[in-house]
């Protein structure tokens, strides 16, 4: 009995494993082929939504495509291997555009934050102007650069992300410090109990 049911642990423990073994295979073209989809309308989506950038978006695309297309008529065995490489390379070099916009969403809210505008204007102004700048120069720069490559373009926006990231941390210094939670207990009032009296002061003869 014991020798059937540490068998049927064994077989358990196989088939656990395989199971592992197929799900960690390598990646098949036809999640390939979604995944370069998708990355590639993102890049057109910032293409489009910054165009000093289109240019260097435009020719990440074009590398790449031509990688991806002729990596697709490579052995069956290794083409989804082969394609990943392409889709890689587009989904992290976009990824940069997606940090920024959350960086810059975060100090934008930052500088609206209800306990932050509650602060005194000398305090919170001292910093949130400084913030404020540092905005409008990661806009402009997004607005104004045409980098030729994605190398460029990546150094311009890890420099507006550096500063935007300084500037959330300076605001988020200033916010006050929340109460700890918990019941505080109260000092106890030195008070009588009901219907004791206290006894008069002896006083010293003469």
């Amino acid at each position: 009995m014991k020798g059937s049911l540490s068998k049927g642990r064994l077989f358990a423990w196989l088939f656990v494993v395989m199971a592992l073994l197929v799900g960690c295979g390598p990646p098949s073209a036809e999640d390939m082929e979604k995944q370069w989809h998708s990355s590639e309308e993102n890049a057109q989506k910032y293409a489009a939504k910054y165009p000093g950038f289109k240019t260097a978006l435009d020719d990440l695309l074009k590398s790449t495509k031509a990688e991806f297309d002729e990596a697709k008529k490579g052995d069956e065995k290794t083409r989804g291997e082969k394609m990943k490489v392409p889709v890689d390379k587009v989904s992290s070099s976009i990824k940069i555009f997606e940090t920024y916009e959350a960086e810059s969403d975060k100090l934008s809210k930052l500088l609206k934050d209800k306990d932050l505008n509650e602060l005194p204007a000398s305090k919170f102004n001292a910093v949130a102007d400084p913030a404020k700048e540092a905005l409008k120069k990661a806009e402009a720069m997004l607005k104004d650069s045409k980098p030729a490559n994605m190398g460029e373009a990546k150094a311009k926006l890890e420099e507006a992300i550096k500063s935007l990231q300084a500037s959330s941390k300076a605001l988020e210094a200033l916010k006050p410090a929340k109460p700890s939670g918990g019941n505080t207990s109260s000092p106890a009032a030195n008070t009588s109990s009901p219907g004791s009296t206290s006894s008069p002061a002896t006083t010293s003869s003469p």
